[in-house]
């Protein structure tokens, strides 16, 4: 007898219990990355978005050997998984629906069931903190958030990853931000609604709200942004160790030395060096310090090689997961990290940006995937006869004119895919401006100009 099982709910509800709460500070995974037995990719659930006008590809996992089949849409597939357990069907495209349809994928046994998919656009939202900024947290956050009943469009936050070590899906989770000091729902397709939105990125939201308004088709916002991260962290690292371009060759060599040179017992012994010493303070300050105060640290860090801005990392940890997705196009915001290797770093930024492109379109399957570059948005106050010097050691004019090139770069060389939004003017006198709804609007007049 066959098992029919809605993911969204079952995965949920077998992995959360009163006991099996969240702990503060640790990630809690309520669904694994690749399931046991009949399995598909977690980018794949209830409630998404999948692209219209564009084949289907869907990819999981089940025993070596085991024939998969996937309906969706009165459109049906075949696969045989192989020795590593693997399968992938593809469907034909189909056009845009509004209706709720459900997608089944049945092995030699189980049957697995996903409901209330739409199909529409799926846009990828890419870059650092500027980027994962929540709605609720900008100017005119909470009445964006407050009105945010759409139903037809959903929300996917994709977890941090593992870096070199993540697989082609990733975990579901409640990802702990030590930003924030809390938890956050990752690696769920949501609805849209002014509960679900408001962890949401918000120039993401924005731009699909606007798209959605003005053509009424579903639209799917896959955010992939992490706070503080580097455009060499979000290129392939394969594609990264290659760039010509003496900063670029400086930036490898730099990262090759800083791993060699890693020493996890050392600063292992450093660490509780530095344990010894505030315990010692906090004694001489008649602290109290409790039992827990005591542990010294134990673990060994596994250093530069886990760092989140090591080239390629990001690109692993987020993009690799959803390589072969079908999507309408990305939007990207992020240089501000960039900007701390002085004007070396915005030298490295155009040698390797337009080869960061040119790599997420190849990991959607299309070499004239739509992509919008945010220029890099504006801390601190204008340029006056009196601070005159003190802007001048701002090095993100200079990023922003890398970025401003590599546009130009694709636009001469005939690429009428790429597009260029400008963020200059909404500034405040903060690295991350709150002026955000301004900003996902630009994104979306590309959009509707170039793409409907």
């Amino acid at each position: 007898m066959k098992t029919f099982l809605t993911l969204a709910f079952f995965i949920f509800s077998i992995t959360t219990s009163a006991q099996d709460q969240p702990v503060r500070g640790e990630d809690f995974v309520r669904a694994p990355a690749i399931g046991d037995g009949l399995s598909v990719s977690n980018v794949f659930q209830s409630n998404m978005v999948v692209q219209r006008d564009k084949p289907l590809t869907v990819w999981g996992w089940a025993g070596a050997g085991e024939k998969v089949t996937v309906s969706f849409a009165a459109k049906t597939g075949e696969a045989v998984a192989g020795k590593d357990r693997a399968w992938k069907v593809v469907l034909e495209a189909l056009p845009a629906d509004n209706a709720p349809q459900v997608m089944e994928i049945q092995g030699a046994k189980d049957t697995l069931r996903l409901e209330n998919i739409l199909v529409g656009d799926v846009w990828v939202l890419g870059g650092q903190s500027n980027m994962e900024f929540d709605i609720v947290k900008v100017d005119d956050g909470e009445l964006e958030a407050a009105s945010a009943n759409f139903p037809k469009i959903r929300l996917l936050s994709v977890p941090r990853g593992k870096g070199f070590g993540s697989v082609a899906s990733f975990e579901r989770l409640e990802e702990w931000s030590s930003w924030s000091s809390r938890h956050f729902t990752k690696g769920d397709w949501l609805v849209c609604s002014p509960e679900t939105v408001r962890d949401f990125s918000a120039i993401g939201y924005v731009f699909g709200r606007r798209l959605h308004m003005a053509s009424q088709v579903p639209i799917g916002l896959v955010d992939v942004s992490v706070g503080g991260t580097t455009v060499e962290t979000w290129t392939p690292k394969d594609v990264f160790d290659v760039v010509e371009g003496k900063e670029t060759r400086d930036v490898v060599k730099q990262w090759e030395e800083k791993i060699d040179a890693w020493d996890p017992q050392a600063d292992l012994e450093k660490r509780v060096g530095q344990h010894q010493r505030r315990l010692e303070s906090m004694e001489k300050q008649g602290k109290t310090i409790s039992d827990k105060d005591r542990v010294p640290p134990s673990d060994l860090r596994p250093g530069p090689v886990e760092d989140r801005n090591r080239p390629g990392y990001c690109y692993a940890s987020m993009i690799r997961p959803l390589e072969g997705l079908s999507v309408k196009g990305a939007i990207f915001h992020q240089g501000f990290n960039n900007c701390f290797s002085g004007s070396d770093g915005a030298r490295m930024y155009y040698q390797v940006f337009g080869k960061m492109v040119t790599s997420w379109r190849k990991a959607f399957g299309d070499e004239q995937l739509p992509f919008c570059i945010l220029s890099l948005c504006t801390a601190g106050n204008p340029q006056t006869e009196d601070n005159y010097l003190v802007p001048m050691y701002d090095v993100g004019p200079l990023i922003r004119e890398a970025q401003h090139k590599t546009y130009r770069d694709f636009r001469d060389g005939g690429d009428e895919a790429v597009g260029f939004a400008s963020t200059f003017d909404f500034r405040k006198s903060w690295y991350h401006p709150q002026i955000k709804v301004p900003a996902g609007e630009r994104a979306a007049k590309w959009a509707l100009v170039t793409q409907y």
